[in-house]
């Protein structure tokens, strides 16, 4: 074979190389995902009321309704964007978490003066969530919760640290609504980033949910017999 055919042919095959991993590692764009997603779960895309040039995927999964919201952030590093992924129970239980080493309450948390009722009260705190202080406004519902191990482990799998060392926990129940917050860095977890590339990794959040919603409802049936 003649030189210059060998010389043709190694670069033909790098070229390929390149473009393939070029194609690859590019980011898909917001309207892509979204598409993606709209077409993996079957769902309806729609502008989110209330919010600038954001939007929100409806749809059903296992019989029950969800919605998935992208929203977009404008804040002092500029424009990005944030993502949550929702379902209401049949329940008014509330769940927020705080840093129990520090008095002041996170932007991503749920104050306990928004929690509705009054008996707003700290639990006693699982040892695998001791980072935490968790209040509610319905103790026996919540404390049915953490003693379920099912329950508690996915808390646990959330349960992370942001870049400054303070405990996070993107998981939150606001008066009966299930909530799971997409971070926009890349070591946190869940993360915007993960879903954009593979959005078939939305089932494992949307499992979790299933399992959370039916353990909520049922407390709360048997709270109210």
């Amino acid at each position: 074979m003649p030189i210059w055919m060998i010389i043709f042919i190694i670069v033909a095959v790098v070229g390929i190389i390149l473009l393939s991993g070029t194609t690859l590692l590019r980011k898909k764009t917001r309207e892509e995902y979204l598409q993606e997603l709209v077409q993996f779960l079957e769902g309806k895309l729609s502008p989110l009321e209330g919010y600038e040039n954001s939007f929100r995927i409806t749809f059903q999964y296992e019989g029950r309704a969800f919605e998935f919201q992208d929203i977009e952030d404008k804040g002092f590093a500029g424009l990005g964007h944030k993502a949550f992924l929702r379902t209401q129970t049949d329940s008014v239980l509330t769940l927020s978490f705080t840093e129990a080493a520090r008095s002041g309450i996170r932007s991503n948390i749920v104050q306990a003066s928004q929690i509705s009722s009054k008996e707003t009260s700290s639990l006693t705190i699982p040892e695998e969530l001791k980072e935490f202080k968790i209040f509610t406004n319905q103790i026996k519902q919540a404390g049915a919760l953490f003693f379920d191990d099912k329950i508690l482990d996915i808390f646990v799998n959330y349960k992370q640290q942001d870049p400054h060392g303070h405990p996070l926990m993107p998981l939150r129940i606001q008066d009966g609504w299930l909530s799971l917050e997409f971070f926009s860095g890349i070591n946190m977890h869940p993360n915007l980033f993960d879903l954009q590339n593979s959005v078939s990794k939305i089932e494992r959040y949307l499992k979790h949910f299933l399992i959370l919603a039916k353990v909520i409802e049922q407390n709360e049936k048997e709270s109210a017999a």
